[in-house]
């Protein structure tokens, strides 16, 4: 369990705490922890506010470093686990995909249409694979969220296509939050796409060009699988 100071393990009798300590390597790399993953091989990853990810070392019972070839490159901003045993890692331009059995890291520069590739290029992206497999970008930036669908092309370049931001003003509890956003995106068999985050539910309006907050009654038989928790205000 991630927390503003430290993490916390619970075995099924009690909590164990884990700190940061400044100097110290085996431990992870700030005092808030913003996300933990498990990935398939049953690591546990954490990142901690554009540090390094670390890996908990059951063994040992401490932390180690996820590095790549040079410190600047460690600095991660956001990482989830994707579906074909793999680790999808964001730093700045770039993301990565690391195989975590073939321990194969690919790396893709991030690519957008001239209107927005200098927010990308200055602004941390936040990543997300949907159910279908496909891959998701998007960054706050002064009070919005700027979404990006991403396709793989050239094998080296991941390309963005632009969806119209999601503004925040208008929800009373967007002070109280973090610019992380949570994000989970759900490709129905009928190919409706949703997006779940902490301010509501919403739908990809392709007329339009832009997420929708819905408002209306939803069929269940949109939703299968994999169980999404959402809330609203």
């Amino acid at each position: 369990m991630a927390t503003w100071d430290g993490l916390s393990r619970y075995d099924g009798n009690e909590f164990r705490n884990y700190y940061h300590r400044p100097f110290d390597t085996t431990s992870f790399t700030y005092f808030v922890a913003d996300k933990v993953v498990v990935d398939q091989l049953n690591s546990v990853w954490v990142v901690c506010q554009g540090r390094q990810a670390v890996i908990y070392d059951r063994a040992n019972d401490n932390f180690r470093r996820f590095l790549f070839k040079s410190q600047f490159n460690s600095r991660i901003n956001d990482l989830v686990v994707g579906h074909d045993s793999t680790v999808w890692l964001t730093m700045k331009t770039f993301l990565y995909r690391f195989n975590v059995i073939t321990k194969k890291m690919d790396t893709y520069s991030i690519v957008s249409d001239k209107n927005h590739q200098s927010e990308c290029d200055n602004n941390n992206a936040q990543i997300v694979i949907d159910n279908k497999g496909g891959i998701w970008l998007y960054y706050w930036i002064n009070n919005e969220y700027l979404i990006f669908r991403g396709s793989i092309s050239d094998g080296s370049k991941l390309f963005l296509k632009s969806f119209d931001k999601i503004q925040l003003n208008r929800y009373k509890s967007a002070g109280l939050h973090n610019n992380t956003g949570d994000f989970n995106i759900y490709v129905s068999g009928a190919g409706k796409t949703w997006l779940f985050s902490k301010y509501g539910l919403f739908y990809l309006d392709t007329l339009r060009n832009c997420f929708m907050e819905n408002k209306e009654v939803i069929d269940p038989l949109q939703f299968s699988g994999s169980k999404y928790f959402t809330w609203t205000e």
